[in-house]
């Protein structure tokens, strides 16, 4: 059975059957939005298709209320396979981790941090990384932290060395 060039999937004949997308010299259906099919099937975030899924998309405040101010907030999209977000003044700095890179993970929270029901979530990446340490915090990082361990460790599965 053929395999879609676009998504993987293994129902592809003339057209394939889950994103609709023609395959080889065939010509694009006029009745179908393939960017709207992608973004959904992006958004169902089917692991089993290599597809991402997003944990947490969103910005943290890094000096709280007056992040704006300063012109620093910070972006993030953190999925199953990577790490992406946006940082420095105005945003200027993009970087990308891979979830392979990651070493090791931590989340911190103090007191009153324990409180508010904000932690900060470390990730240690290895020497490759554009950034050996990561800091993230936010409200909510317990939740965000269990979720990243265990894709972490299901990307790590028969990772050497």
């Amino acid at each position: 059975m053929p395999f879609c060039q676009f998504c993987g999937s293994e129902d592809a004949a003339r057209y394939c059957g889950r994103c609709g997308r023609p395959q080889g010299e065939n010509p694009p259906r006029s009745d179908i939005d393939y960017n709207k099919i992608e973004k959904e099937i992006r958004d169902a975030g089917d692991a089993d298709q290599g597809g991402e899924i997003v944990l947490f998309e969103g910005t943290t405040w890094p000096y709280m209320c007056i992040s704006p101010l300063m012109c620093n907030v910070n972006k993030w999209r953190i999925s199953n396979k990577r790490i992406d977000y946006e940082h420095g003044c105005c945003g200027n700095t993009v970087d990308t981790i891979d979830m392979r890179r990651v070493k090791d993970l931590a989340l911190r929270r103090r007191p009153w941090q324990r409180i508010f029901f904000r932690g900060t979530i470390v990730v240690y990446a290895d020497a490759e990384a554009s950034h050996d340490e990561i800091h993230i915090t936010m409200t909510n990082a317990h939740s965000l932290y269990l979720k990243l361990r265990k894709t972490w460790t299901t990307a790590n599965v028969g990772v050497v060395g």
